[in-house]
């Protein structure tokens, strides 16, 4: 039977979306979404007008259910200290590599490309809005003391990101990355390294 446009589109996404963390956002390509969808590249360049955008709502798509993944797994505790526990743990996970590097490739297309800059600052402010929150929470908890939730959570974003680019390369292990950012939260929110780093 032959597949609906949408359907298609559909079975685009999933390909790109699966190339972008696995082989990077520059491999997600006609050619490789045909070779992947077992079609003639002639079909996607037919749903595609501009790989630009393609590239960059793959991004958007995958950023998105990354965070979401995040924001479902911390609010499984209840204690806002815990939740900051569990935030710096998921941040430094083995098995995040696909999507730290997509955030590299996208931080890096985002210089030339539009479309990809805006998805990556709009994730940027996501990101920001979730940690500053996750902040507050714990301020007006009594668990830490904080005066700028706003540029503490900016702070720890920068550094998780530093940190997680370090990773990708294996500059040291991933347990010495883990230790750094419970520091630098801990640092930022008046606790020790060993209150979020169990």
């Amino acid at each position: 039977m032959r597949k609906s446009a949408e359907q298609r589109r559909a079975e685009m996404r999933e390909a790109a979306d699966a190339i972008a963390v696995s082989d990077g956002l520059a491999a997600v390509t006609v050619r490789s979404l045909a070779q992947r969808m077992g079609v003639v590249p002639g079909l996607i360049a037919h749903y595609v007008d501009s790989m630009d955008v393609l590239r960059a709502e793959t991004v958007g798509r995958v950023l998105t259910a990354e965070l979401e993944d995040f924001r479902e797994v911390v609010e499984t505790e209840t204690s806002t200290r815990n939740r900051l526990r569990l935030l710096t743990e998921l941040l430094t996970r083995a098995g995040r590599e696909g999507a730290s590097a997509l955030w590299l490739d996208a931080w890096s297309y985002g210089l030339r490309v539009l479309p990809i800059a805006a998805e990556v600052r709009a994730h940027m402010d996501a990101w920001q809005a979730f940690i500053q929150q996750l902040i507050e929470a714990a301020v007006d908890a009594g668990d830490v003391e904080c005066r700028d939730p706003d540029a503490t959570a900016w702070h720890i974003i920068a550094v998780a990101d530093g940190l997680n680019a370090h990773g990708l390369v294996q500059y040291r292990d991933r347990e010495a990355l883990r230790r750094q950012l419970a520091k630098a939260i801990g640092e930022s929110l008046g606790l020790s390294p060993e209150d979020l780093c169990s």
